[in-house]
């Protein structure tokens, strides 16, 4: 149990590093407003919610498989956003995203089931939140801080030798 927190949390911390520099993408490069950013978000939830009876039947019998390629389906986001210029770049990604969530809701929750031992499914789940939850935030701020930092030493211009 300790390995599958382990690899889940650090995969968490290098996965927070990106939000930020998706939220960059969109509003900067795309310049998406709040509209058309809330409609890409209101279709990755209706995606999520329209894939998971499908994934649920692929998942009873492939939970690793679930695992793995929910895991390797998020690798398509950092290229999208890479080449993403239009708001309809990401309306089409987050139809895709549907089947990456579905993937990772169902799979890993029926794969943490299938490794807790039976009476305690409820403490290994909500641990398994909390390295979740704390391991992507911490990500994010560690991304966040070094953006800043990155960004402030880009405006300040070379530096000149004291004379």
């Amino acid at each position: 149990m300790g390995r599958f927190y382990l690899v889940s949390g650090f995969y968490g911390v290098f996965w927070g590093f990106a939000w930020p520099l998706f939220t960059i993408t969109t509003v900067k490069i795309v310049r998406m407003d709040l509209f058309q950013y809330s409609l890409a978000q209101m279709i990755a939830v209706g995606s999520t919610i329209a894939f998971q009876p499908l994934v649920g039947k692929l998942v009873d019998n492939h939970r690793k498989g679930g695992v793995f390629w929910g895991r390797m389906g998020l690798v398509i986001y950092p290229l999208a956003y890479m080449l993403m210029s239009a708001p309809w770049h990401l309306y089409v990604l987050n139809v895709v995203s549907g089947l990456t969530n579905s993937l990772l809701n169902i799979a890993f929750i029926a794969y943490l089931y299938d490794i807790s031992p039976a009476g305690e499914r409820g403490r290994f789940t909500a641990e398994f939140g909390l390295v979740q939850g704390f391991t992507t935030m911490a990500g994010s701020l560690v991304a966040a801080a070094a953006l800043a930092v990155v960004l402030l030493t880009l405006a300040q211009g070379p530096s000149r030798p004291a004379i």
